[in-house]
Parts: structure tokens; C-alpha cells; sequence
């Protein structure tokens, strides 16, 4: 009789646990949902204040992508060894991230150079005057 009630008891402690785990995942799914709502509504309302010339740069940003096989040869012929699927699209992505910055800093240094006159730029020395500038 009694291990009759303690199999009972077991099983609706784990009816009620497997409840628990239910919803707790159904409230993390609703949770990340809105998540993605809120990150894609802060999306829409950035690139809608682009600049025709930030939009094309933006546009050409998110078609562009380092060939996977060129980054695979790279990092084996840097490590040695065989990588990985996801490690050579975790390479593209931080070369695609460097490679951005890379040309947003040009943008900026291109940016003084066209407001800075020739008589300025004579006065201080160039490089240094556009690296205190842009950082």
C-alpha cells in the first residue's frame, strides 16, 4: 500500500515539474520573441535615418561575404590543423566586422581631409593630425 502511494506521489511531483519546465520554456520563447521584435523595430528605425551614401554603403555591407574557402585555406595554413564549418563562419564574420571598421575609419580620415584646407595640413603633420581627429 504504501509503495502504491509513493509511486503516485512520484509521478504527480514529475507531472508537475515537467509542467514547470513547460512553461518556463514557453515564457522564454514569448520573451526572446519580443526581443527580436524590439532589435528588429530599432533596425528599421536606424536605417531609416541613413544617408542615401550610409544606405548604399549599409546595403553593400550585408551583401558582401569572404569566400569560405579562402578563409578555410587561411586559418589551416595559419593553425596547422583542420577547422571546422563553423569556425571558418566565425572567421568570415570577424573579417567582415575588421574589414568594415577598416573602411569607416578611411571614411572618417577622408571625411578631414576634405574639411581640413592644404594651409592646415602643412601646419601639423598629416597623420598624426587625422589619427587625434578620428579617435
Amino acid at each position: 500500500m504504501e509503495l502504491a502511494s509513493t509511486e503516485t506521489e512520484d509521478s504527480t511531483l514529475q507531472t508537475s515539474a515537467a509542467k514547470k519546465i513547460k512553461i518556463e520554456i514557453k515564457e522564454k520563447k514569448e520573451k526572446k520573441q519580443k526581443v527580436d521584435e524590439d532589435e528588429i523595430q530599432k533596425m528599421q528605425i536606424l536605417v531609416s535615418s541613413f544617408s542615401e551614401e550610409q544606405l548604399n554603403r549599409y546595403e553593400m555591407y550585408r551583401r558582401s561575404a569572404f569566400p569560405k574557402a579562402a578563409i578555410k585555406r587561411l586559418v589551416q595554413s595559419i593553425t596547422g590543423t583542420s577547422v571546422s564549418q563553423n569556425v571558418v563562419i566565425a572567421m568570415s564574420g570577424i573579417s567582415k566586422v575588421f574589414a568594415g571598421e577598416v573602411v569607416e575609419e578611411g571614411e572618417c580620415k577622408r571625411n578631414i581631409l576634405r574639411s581640413v584646407s592644404v594651409i592646415q595640413i602643412s601646419q601639423f603633420h598629416s597623420h598624426s593630425y587625422i589619427m587625434v581627429k578620428c579617435s
